[in-house]
């Protein structure tokens, strides 16, 4: 999580699990919408897809959101 006073907040999920896990998210509080996914094709080897998708927004205002990360999850939200 970064947070400037001249730019938007920004969360970065980052894994370094070889192997799909799951994450419970409480903070940072807010609404959050996805600027970058690497499991997106143009991030992709080929025969490498994850079957996993990155949430397009993610709502930390009032309550936890469990997020399934796929292996070597990559993901950039930016706060709203």
């Amino acid at each position: 999580y970064r947070k400037n006073t001249n730019a938007e907040p920004m969360l970065f999920i980052l894994g370094f699990n070889d192997k799909p896990t799951t994450l419970i998210l409480r903070q940072p509080k807010g609404q959050w919408i996805l600027l970058l996914n690497n499991s997106q094709p143009e991030y992709v080897e080929p025969n490498g897809a994850s079957s996993s998708v990155a949430p397009v927004t993610l709502n930390l205002t009032e309550k936890k959101q469990t997020l399934c990360l796929p292996a070597f999850p990559v993901w950039i939200y930016q706060g709203n």
